[in-house]
């Protein structure tokens, strides 16, 4: 497999966990939904896609809401805030 399939492919993995993460937050099962976003994240980072990266970590700040965790929520709104420009985001 050459650099641009597995880049393709890693792209494809990254994007199931991201779908598994939205999924498990609308059925309210946060602990999932937690887990498949940071996988997601994780995948994301390693092939260098900064937005599929932002994009997760918004779903996590979703996450924190959802719990009511407001410590969590401000630490990762400040991550995304530091991460936006890199993104293409201006939030």
């Amino acid at each position: 497999m050459d650099l641009a399939n597995a880049s393709g492919a890693q792209q494809r993995i990254a994007q199931a966990w991201a779908e598994c993460a939205t999924t498990a937050h609308s059925a309210k099962h946060f602990d999932e939904a937690e887990s498949a976003a940071h996988r997601a994240m994780d995948v994301y980072r390693s092939i260098g896609d900064e937005a599929g990266s932002f994009e997760c970590s918004c779903l996590l700040v979703e996450v924190a809401l959802a719990r009511g965790s407001a410590r969590k929520m401000k630490q990762l709104a400040g991550e995304l805030r530091a991460m936006s420009p890199q993104a293409g985001n201006k939030a």
